[in-house]
């Protein structure tokens, strides 16, 4: 395949091209602290307040952007200079084309991506997601290893709902705008009587100044409730997508949002992953790799003391999660993947 770039490329653009070269290193078992760099780079570029392909024409050294070091800079110094990055176009010989226009698709991510257009011959980017869609359709994703009936039907609708609202992706918004709309979903949740918890996750959770997509996360007992409760709320102009665990709406600023269920014993594990940021999630999972155990969204696998087998140890709350791995709870604010991992461990104090 070759990737689609251009000088003029936004930073959201630049930042699906750089996550997706790490995840395709990743799959050749690259250098992990190669892919690290192209992730936190990824991270940072769709955060940053100013579009690069403009910032170059008056700071072309890209020495303000946090992740952002001399190999990467050197890389975008091509794109903007020439509209193409070679080493790029290189890694990424050979995958399928399909690959890259799947991952764009809200829900699939690049690996999921990777596989299904691999599995299935997805090699034209033109004609992947409806050839993707046709296979889920006729039940030829379950067959698949790694995948069910249930990741088949949720690849349904991603991939409806993908097909609706067309290639572009929505623009992120200030933290102040984004507050305010989810704030009014916030409120129907809370006044739903089968919801037990909620809580915002993501960009919105940590406070930074510009957010992507608005995600919240609910514990509730039955989601069929939560939807009667949904359509209606004002705020809500439609709802997209209704599963076991997801309700994708749309509200009435047009904007969408997700809501995920969780089981309460997993609560605290499922907070911590889906608060991130990226480069923080990187680094706690470092941490646990050196300390052997694994984490995910549904809690820690540790090594059982008694059988030797390793089995997921789940959390309620992310004070219990973080104690599990030697730290004090870091408040969302400050999980940006600097140095917040020592500065709390549990036999230290935060600084100031």
């Amino acid at each position: 395949m070759k990737l689609p770039l251009s000088k003029h490329l936004s930073n959201q653009e630049i930042s699906r091209v750089l996550e997706f070269v790490a995840e395709v290193l990743a799959l050749k078992n690259a250098n992990p602290y190669r892919v690290r760099a192209y992730q936190n780079a990824a991270a940072s570029i769709a955060e940053f307040d100013q579009q690069l392909h403009r910032m170059f024409l008056t700071d072309p050294e890209f020495d303000n952007i946090p992740a952002v070091g001399d190999t990467i800079a050197t890389k975008l110094t091509e794109l903007f200079t020439t509209g193409n990055i070679k080493a790029f176009q290189q890694y990424v010989k050979g995958v399928p084309e399909g690959a890259y226009v799947l991952q764009q698709v809200h829900g699939l991510g690049v690996k999921k991506a990777y596989n299904l257009a691999q599995e299935l011959g997805l090699n034209d980017g033109e004609t992947a997601i409806p050839k993707l869609l046709t296979a889920a359709q006729q039940g030829k994703v379950r067959e698949l290893a790694g995948f069910g009936e249930k990741s088949e039907a949720d690849i349904i609708h991603a991939l409806q709902e993908h097909q609706q609202q067309g290639q572009r992706r929505q623009e992120r918004l200030p933290l102040g705008e984004a507050l305010e709309m989810a704030q009014g979903i916030v409120k129907i949740l809370q006044d739903c009587p089968a919801v037990e918890r909620v809580e915002v996750l993501g960009s919105l959770r940590r406070r930074r100044p510009t957010i992507g997509d608005i995600d919240i996360g609910i514990i509730a007992g039955s989601m069929t409730e939560v939807q009667n409760c949904l359509e209606q709320a004002q705020v809500v102009k439609d709802i997209r997508a209704a599963g076991d665990q997801l309700l994708r709406v749309v509200l009435v600023q047009s904007r969408q949002a997700d809501i995920k269920s969780v089981p309460a014993e997993e609560w605290g594990s499922f907070l911590q992953h889906f608060t991130g940021s990226k480069e923080h999630n990187i680094q706690l999972r470092e941490l646990a790799l050196r300390q052997g155990k694994s984490l995910s969204e549904h809690g820690i696998k540790i090594k059982d003391a008694d059988t030797g087998k390793m089995v997921v140890r789940q959390y309620g709350n992310e004070a219990e999660f973080y104690r599990e791995l030697g730290l004090k709870l870091i408040p969302p604010p400050e999980r940006r993947g600097k140095d917040e991992i020592e500065r709390y461990r549990l036999d230290k104090v935060p600084a100031g």
